[in-house]
């Protein structure tokens, strides 16, 4: 008789211990799958991350049918107005200097000083020497340049129904002048810079004084 009470007492507990086995085996199966979920969402999340900073940003760029033409800007001319001769220049300079001598028994008849507002170390000189009596020989600015003849380049200048002589500096500045005889007196015009580079350009500017030149 006990013997059969054992019997049924441990069935009962492995009835018991199915039962609860049972009720555990979903909870598990629920958490498993929800740890599964979380996994997975995890793993899309850091896929998408990794595409969308692989992915190069995107930079809209509009242009417009054709592009501003860069505007050249033209050179302005003013005219000087001297006593015995006058001629344009370009118009960023400043007339520093302008001296009119009403005597004729002077050497000197007309001076001028003009210097460039862009760059101060461009310069235009005038200077009307009177030749009553006297010739190209005697003019102390002339002959200056004659004596140093290493340094300054002589040539006979002939164009545009104007002759006279220039002498060119060879070395460190740009320098050159014209000498212009008339029947009374002789034009000088001067054209000086610092810059022996911008040779070519400054030879255009001269020369365009020199054609605008109107003598009275």
């Amino acid at each position: 008789m006990l013997l059969k009470k054992n019997t049924n007492s441990k069935n009962e507990e492995k009835k018991k211990y199915s039962e609860e086995e049972k009720t555990k085996k979903p909870t598990r199966r629920f958490y498993l799958f929800i740890l599964a979920v979380l996994l997975l969402i995890i793993i899309v999340v850091i896929v998408w991350l990794w595409f969308y900073f692989q992915k190069p940003t995107e930079t809209q760029v509009s242009f417009s049918s054709a592009p501003p033409a860069l505007e050249k800007k033209e050179k302005t001319y003013k005219r000087f107005d001297g006593r015995y001769v006058d001629f344009d220049y370009e118009s960023d300079y400043e007339i520093k200097f302008h001296h009119k001598d009403p005597d004729k028994e002077r050497v000197v008849l007309e001076s001028a000083y003009l210097t460039s507002s862009v760059s101060e170390t461009k310069k235009i000189a005038l200077t009307v020497e009177n030749l009553e009596g006297r010739t190209l020989a005697e003019s102390a600015n002339y002959n200056l340049r004659k004596t140093y003849a290493k340094k300054y380049q002589e040539e006979k200048y002939k164009a545009g129904g104007i002759s006279g002589i220039v002498f060119s500096r060879q070395e460190d500045l740009y320098e050159k002048v014209i000498f212009i005889p008339r029947e009374e007196y002789i034009v000088e015009i001067a054209l000086t810079s610092l810059f022996l580079s911008e040779k070519d350009k400054l030879d255009v500017e001269l020369e365009k004084i020199i054609q605008s030149l109107d003598f009275k």
